[in-house]
């Protein structure tokens, strides 16, 4: 799943949280706040829910646990940034930082995406010569 496409951090992580299970049916809330260091699951169950803010403190856990990159980790907390604030200011800053690294990151990934689409095409060629013309795919 690709980040970038988040502007809410409760809904990223929801959605992780039901990729992990998806992969292993056996991990759960509980085993993913354990992993995080909580003493119990529901923190997490509530951050899940909107119920309560995410704190920073986990979001390096949150990153180590999700395997995500430094640049994810950082787009991560200035969603979460963005979900704390609490002045009207705050949240229009921090929501045009996420923005303008949204838009950067899903056109890169737009290209890479249309690139590797070029590459799996097969390339139609004409072979050519006196005797006989044969058609062949690169």
């Amino acid at each position: 799943m690709n980040i970038y496409t988040y502007t809410q951090p409760e809904i990223y992580l929801k959605e992780m949280l039901a990729e992990k299970k998806r992969k292993n049916p056996q991990f759960s809330l509980r085993a993913w706040a354990r992993l995080l260091g909580m003493k119990t699951h529901t923190p997490l169950q509530l951050m899940l829910a909107s119920k309560r803010p995410i704190p920073k403190k986990y979001i390096p856990l949150f990153g180590k646990s999700l395997n995500l990159s430094d640049e994810e980790v950082i787009y991560l907390e200035v969603m979460i940034d963005h979900q704390r604030a609490r002045s009207e200011a705050d949240k229009k800053k921090c929501f045009e930082r996420m923005q303008s690294v949204r838009s950067l990151k899903l056109t890169e990934t737009q290209e890479v995406e249309t690139t590797e689409e070029k590459s799996s095409v097969p390339n139609l060629v004409l072979i050519s010569n006196e005797e006989h013309t044969t058609n062949a795919y690169n």
